[in-house]
């Protein structure tokens, strides 16, 4: 993800108005880190959501993983497609 990081900090201090600061600048790449994404997916599936579910103080909606599963293919139809894609 190294390449990404220099455009990444730029679009969000030209979002913030010119000025963010470290913590700023960092949860706005770790939005962005799909690796981490995923681990802290895979960490809440595994751990709390089973136990949350198991004592019935959270239920599945598959509006989520719907909504993930659409997300993902959009990324992946950009990402063969290019920039071009919104052309």
């Amino acid at each position: 993800m190294s390449h990404l990081y220099q455009p990444m900090v730029i679009r969000e201090l030209i979002s913030a108005g010119g000025k963010a600061t470290v913590r700023q600048l960092a949860l706005s790449l770790l939005a962005q880190d799909e690796s981490q994404i995923r681990y802290y997916e895979d960490r809440i599936k595994k751990m709390p959501l089973t136990v949350l579910k198991k004592h019935g103080v959270v239920s599945v909606d598959r509006r989520a993983e719907i909504r993930g599963l659409c997300e993902q293919k959009l990324q992946e139809f950009i990402k063969a497609r290019g920039d071009g894609v919104w052309g």
